[in-house]
């Protein structure tokens, strides 16, 4: 296998070139030739901006690289390359293993605003899929991780979220789930909606009832990041 392609295992994190072809809207035979040939300067530009690493690390595994590697390695501008980047994903949702609040909104804020994800957002991003019918240009799709989301989500399931940032005006109904982070935690979770008798009177409970937990916590004591509408199961 070729050095550079060893290198784009490497920083994807992905032993699958299927993986990887996902990852950058490219064929299958694509990153096959890569395996022979060396990874092409354009895949190595776009999987930099994906991944977050260095292009010029994946074309010869030079540790220091370019301070303007898309202009000397393309003759177009940062900002230009990482436009096209964007328009390429303009139909997907990325898909994340780890969400917050903070890293959600700056998640998007930012790749909307054509800047691209920058280094500090706190957030595992895996790839992109296609969005679902319905779904706004800012859904995602979190991957579950472990079991405390059975039955209804086991491991590997993408959970699609239609993101909200508060919860007046929206129509919640008993047993919807819903992507939260509680005050003081790091990350959001999965949880499920018990409805109270009255009007904002409702609680989020945990999915797993095998799992000790706290019982219905009220809403008052989560943020809300958005409410899960579909489910993909194992969609590798």
């Amino acid at each position: 296998m070729h050095a550079s392609m060893e290198r784009l295992h490497k920083v994807s994190g992905n032993k699958r070139k299927i993986d990887i072809a996902n990852d950058l809207k490219v064929s299958a035979s694509t990153v096959t030739n890569w395996g022979s040939r060396g990874v092409s300067k354009e895949g190595a530009l776009d999987a930099g901006l994906l991944y977050g690493v260095d292009a010029n690390y994946i074309l010869t595994g030079a540790k220091d690289g370019y301070k303007n590697q898309v202009e000397i390695l393309t003759g177009m501008s940062s900002d230009d390359h990482k436009k096209s980047h964007i328009l390429k994903h303009k139909d997907d949702m990325p898909v994340v293993e780890m969400i917050s609040v903070d890293s959600y909104s700056r998640l998007f804020l930012e790749w909307f605003d054509g800047k691209g994800f920058s280094e500090d957002v706190d957030v595992e991003k895996l790839g992109w899929i296609k969005r679902l019918d319905g779904f706004s240009a800012n859904s995602f799709a979190l991957v579950v991780v472990g079991h405390s989301m059975m039955p209804e989500f086991k491991a590997g399931d993408y959970a699609c979220v239609e993101p909200h940032t508060d919860v007046d005006g929206i129509s919640i109904s008993d047993g919807d789930f819903v992507v939260a982070q509680h005050k003081g935690a790091k990350y959001a979770v999965i949880k499920k909606v018990v409805l109270g008798n009255s009007k904002g009177d409702f609680y989020l409970t945990q999915l797993n009832k095998d799992i000790p937990s706290d019982g219905a916590i009220s809403v008052n004591d989560y943020t809300l990041i958005g409410i899960i509408r579909n489910k993909i199961t194992s969609y590798w």
